[in-house]
């Protein structure tokens, strides 16, 4: 395991490369040496299935529930489900594994490139998902949050629900 002061130096790294960058999530630097996929489908708002890996969860996003038949859709979970068969379904895709590669429930983590297009970032962008950083995967930590606080400023998607006190 790394020590923290590795994991200090990464985090700040990060942030710095972060508030440097002026951020479109459509016009992102894709890494290179990436794998292409094809996405057969998204299931939800942050997940897809995809070929020869099966499901693959969005790092660093948690989108509102879409239903399960049983249960209602949260509000915007069916926009954010929409936003992402029409930004990634039936399309390649390359992903970046994260540093833990899959999660309890057995599926692959990533962050997900289509073009330019950095899909993790684009969801929070449009206030279609909220921040949600689980360690060790901390990559993006302060863009997603960034992303969300001007989501909320703007009131973008789920945050138009929020009122004020």
């Amino acid at each position: 395991m790394k020590s923290p002061k590795i994991w200090v130096l990464i985090i700040f790294l990060t942030a710095v490369s972060s508030a440097l960058a002026g951020f479109s999530s459509e016009s992102w630097e894709v890494p290179s040496g990436l794998t292409d996929y094809e996405v057969y489908w998204a299931i939800d708002g942050n997940t897809i299935e995809v070929e020869e890996l099966g499901e693959v969860k969005y790092i660093g996003v948690v989108t509102p529930k879409i239903g399960d038949g049983f249960t209602d859709p949260e509000p915007f979970g069916l926009e954010a489900w929409e936003a992402n068969r029409r930004l990634v379904e039936g399309k390649k895709v390359q992903l970046e594994l994260g540093y833990d590669q899959r999660n309890s429930k057995g599926q692959y983590l990533a962050y997900v490139y289509i073009g330019s297009t950095f899909v993790n970032a684009y969801l929070v962008e449009s206030g279609l998902a909220k921040a949600k950083m689980v360690p060790p995967n901390y990559k993006h930590m302060f863009l997603f949050e960034r992303l969300e606080r001007e989501a909320r400023r703007e009131k973008c998607g789920i945050w138009s629900l929020v009122k004020r006190l």
